[in-house]
């Protein structure tokens, strides 16, 4: 009886290795190649970076420490109140700009022949309060409507109105305006 060669004996003896299965070894050398960059990439980093970033950080706070010797306390305390001057400068430029908003307000809704005499702004009420003179009841009737429909003015009190004593005559009254 003849001898029959299995399937796997004759792939074996043809050499044809394109059917074999070469992938698990390339496999391990892949994982194992990717093992050790991952190893040696953390050793670098472990023995290389950290102690050089340890080194600068060493560095930089002698930096720091020799610099705070050399500002003596009254240059401290010389640079916080300038400081403090200045952040009061700006808030007071913030307010003139805020001011000059509403003398520019007064200049566009003000009759011509309506005028005051003294002044108070009070932003943390939002409250603007004027004593002035206007020539007869009916022309301070009129500045009043004026201010009651400017789109600015939430609120329109009149504290007071007298006939004036001055040569001037008219009628002198005191205004109170709620700033919306």
């Amino acid at each position: 009886m003849a001898y029959t060669q299995s399937v796997l004996e004759q792939q074996l003896k043809s050499g044809d290795r394109a059917q074999q299965g070469g992938w698990p070894w390339r496999l391990l050398l892949l994982s194992g190649i990717i093992f050790l960059t991952t190893i040696a990439i953390y050793a670098g980093m472990q023995f290389g970076l950290s102690p050089y970033l340890s080194g600068q950080s060493k560095s930089v706070d002698q930096q720091i420490n020799k610099l705070s010797g050399a500002i003596s306390a009254d240059e401290v305390n010389n640079f916080s109140a300038f400081y403090s001057q200045l952040n009061n400068i700006q808030n007071l430029l913030a307010d003139h700009a805020k001011s000059s908003d509403v003398t520019d307000f007064l200049e566009k809704n003000t009759l011509t022949n309506v005028y005051f005499k003294t002044m108070s702004l009070d932003w943390s009420t939002r409250t603007l309060k004027f004593d002035g003179n206007a020539p007869s009841y009916s022309v301070l009737s009129q500045q009043m409507e004026i201010f009651r429909q400017a789109p600015q003015i939430s609120e329109v009190n009149l504290d007071g109105a007298n006939l004036s004593q001055d040569k001037t005559g008219g009628v002198d009254f005191s205004i109170r305006l709620i700033l919306k």
